[in-house]
């Protein structure tokens, strides 16, 4: 398992636990959670996230290649991540087109 994965199953039991669901700087501090997690528990997260992502491929369509976003990246820097993604998008390298 990968380090992306661990980080989205805590984030994910801490949401479930806190209803927080986004952190911004104007939310200010949020008191740190501890949560515990099973073996089995992590198991059938691993298990679930396996089977969203053949349920999404099986019908894919091959001449499409799907672009991933990073929540995280865009509440970072929104106008960064959709440059990013109209880029991706028109297939064009970055250094070919300057957007302000």
């Amino acid at each position: 398992m990968n380090q992306n994965f661990l980080e989205s199953i805590v984030s994910r039991k801490i949401a479930d636990k806190t209803n927080i669901w986004y952190k911004c700087e104007s939310m200010g501090n949020i008191p740190e959670e501890t949560i515990n997690l099973s073996e089995s528990e992590i198991l059938d997260y691993y298990q679930e996230q396996t089977n969203q992502w053949i349920f999404i491929v099986q019908d894919w369509p091959i001449e499409i290649t799907p672009i991933f976003v990073n929540y995280e990246d865009i509440l970072k820097d929104p106008l960064k991540e959709v440059k990013y993604l109209v880029l991706i998008y028109l297939n064009i390298k970055e250094k070919k087109i300057r957007i302000r």
